[in-house]
């Protein structure tokens, strides 16, 4: 993050920020039999999850969640 705002790229398209920004959402277990044929979907939604909270929380941010398996469907 710190060597994209280092390059200073213009975006003066933006209401956010006149130049590039990073934030990163990322999800990971540590548990070694997840059924990851179902788990994919809530694996990958947990990561844009904690994109848009780092989002939220401003710009040049990243959020780590840990995933402890599939969400039960209610």
């Amino acid at each position: 993050m710190a060597a994209v705002n280092h390059l200073n790229i213009e975006h003066s398209d933006s209401s956010i920020a006149d130049h590039v920004t990073v934030s990163c959402g990322v999800c990971f277990t540590l548990k070694p039999k997840i059924e990851w044929q179902a788990a994919v979907k809530d694996v990958i939604k947990s990561a844009d999850e904690a994109l848009y909270e780092a989002k939220d929380n401003g710009r040049h941010q990243y959020v780590i969640r840990p995933f402890n398996g599939p969400r039960s469907e209610t």
